[in-house]
């Protein structure tokens, strides 16, 4: 409710269970089969449905965008780099060291603000630079 009450429109991306098991596999066993028990508790779609109810509800604006690269692109740059998932700081956070900068970069609050930033302006999604033929429209649904 807090996140819907607040905020007028809400940008998530578009992810199913599949895609948020598949980057703990690449952890150790012990770290996958507790990540994956809590990721079971949370269903992706039910989470999305609950967003979207209280959206609607609340006559605010949703936009789900299209998961592709968001994570690997490194946020207000072009520069994109697949990273090694189990990459962490002192704090647990996944991190990478960003070989464009040479700075540490927050995987998940830089894959954040990929997901603002193209959700708010699909034309910018880089998915369209690796196929030029899709449209921007399509990489986002707004309801």
């Amino acid at each position: 409710h807090k996140l819907v009450d607040d905020f007028d429109t809400i940008i998530i991306e578009k992810i199913n269970a599949f895609e948020m098991r598949k980057c703990s596999f690449s952890m150790n066993k012990v770290q996958n089969t507790g990540k994956n028990k809590r990721l079971a508790l949370i269903k992706p779609y039910e989470l999305s449905k609950i967003v979207e109810s209280l959206v609607n509800k609340q006559n605010k604006t949703l936009i789900k965008v299209d998961p592709y690269k968001t994570s690997q692109v490194e946020y207000g740059t072009e520069y994109e780099e697949k990273h090694e998932l189990r990459e962490t700081n002192k704090d647990g956070k996944r991190i990478y060291i960003s070989a464009y900068s040479g700075k540490e970069v927050d995987r998940d609050y830089n894959a954040a603000l990929n997901i603002k930033e193209w959700g708010l302006h699909p034309e910018k999604h880089v998915k369209l630079r690796d196929y030029p033929k899709l449209k921007a429209s399509s990489l986002v649904e707004i309801i």
